[in-house]
């Protein structure tokens, strides 16, 4: 009987390989934790919401070889009363405004083989200070911004090396190459900006192989993305970077400039192996539930066994 899901991969060479399938489960499960993550870097804390894919829930075996980290993690799901942890942990609510059915989208694009079975998701919620934490600079306009750094450094630093004791799962963060940091609007562009500018540590190791910018908002403090990040940083062969808007009223401009400053940079979409992926929807907006329908293809670029 074949196994469902992504083609399962063995290193040519080995005397010996552990692979691990799954068979029956046709769904993964979600989860929001009502306990927190501290942030030395910000001093505070935070909720977050998990999805463990379908081969996770069914093989005790199984390795999560693939991480998505996503900002704004209470708009992932849609919040309901049927389960205990299905509930909103927090008095200001969750998916206010829809959802991204993350789930959903998930279980299809792994049981078609679309997305490596062992992804896993974990969705770190925002907080009141989201203005500050999802931008790297101060806006003069805004009047706000500028602890992007610090929100990135409590994602290296506290969230990454210490994801078995945040999920109580007993897993262990994959390799740096294996691990997605993305969001919508404000948390696109603190995610590109990780990708763009933040992928390395101060000695030159991987911190992260991928970013993905949803409607990234990079006018931000007079689109220093595009007039600053962009051309003082080296283009980095080892980093996948996504951007997506819709037509309508979505950004979609200021992602089209990052994108040409992106492939001017070296970046490209072609090839065995292309270091940057773009969709533009017709008559997308800003929103969960377009967010939604179009997430398929960024999941797919960072995520498919080829």
């Amino acid at each position: 009987e074949y196994s469902v899901g992504s083609d399962l991969v063995v290193e040519a060479g080995l005397t010996n390989a552990i692979v691990t399938p799954f068979w029956d489960t046709s769904k993964g499960e979600w989860f929001y934790s009502f306990n927190t993550v501290y942030s030395p870097e910000l001093g505070n804390n935070r909720y977050y919401s998990v999805y463990m894919s379908p081969l996770m829930i069914e093989n005790p075996h199984a390795v999560a070889k693939h991480l998505l980290i996503m900002q704004d993690g209470e708009n992932l799901f849609t919040p309901s009363t049927d389960a205990s942890y299905h509930v909103c942990p927090t008095a200001s609510g969750c998916a206010l405004y829809g959802s991204l059915d993350l789930d959903a989208t998930l279980d299809t694009e792994i049981h078609s083989g679309q997305v490596a079975s062992d992804t896993i998701v974990l969705g770190l919620f925002s907080t009141d200070d989201r203005e500050n934490e999802y931008t790297p600079t101060y806006d003069f306009t805004e009047e706000i911004g500028g602890k992007g750094d610090l929100y990135l450094n409590f994602i290296a630093d506290t969230v990454i090396p210490n994801l078995d004791a945040i999920l109580g799962q007993g897993l262990a963060a994959p390799e740096p190459e294996n691990i997605v940091l993305m969001g919508a609007e404000l948390g696109g562009l603190i995610s590109a900006y990780a990708g763009l500018a933040r992928a390395t540590d101060a000695e030159g190791n991987l911190v992260w192989g991928g970013a993905g910018a949803m409607s990234g908002t990079f006018e931000w403090d007079n689109e220093d993305m595009y007039n600053t990040v962009i051309p003082n940083n080296e283009f980095n062969e080892n980093v996948r970077i996504w951007l997506d808007s819709g037509a309508n009223d979505d950004n979609a401009f200021e992602t089209v400039k990052v994108e040409t400053a992106l492939v001017a940079e070296g970046y490209t979409m072609t090839g065995s192996n292309p270091t940057l992926g773009y969709k533009m929807q017709k008559n997308g907006y800003p929103t969960e539930e377009d967010w939604g329908k179009r997430i398929k293809y960024s999941l797919q670029f960072f995520f498919q066994l080829t």
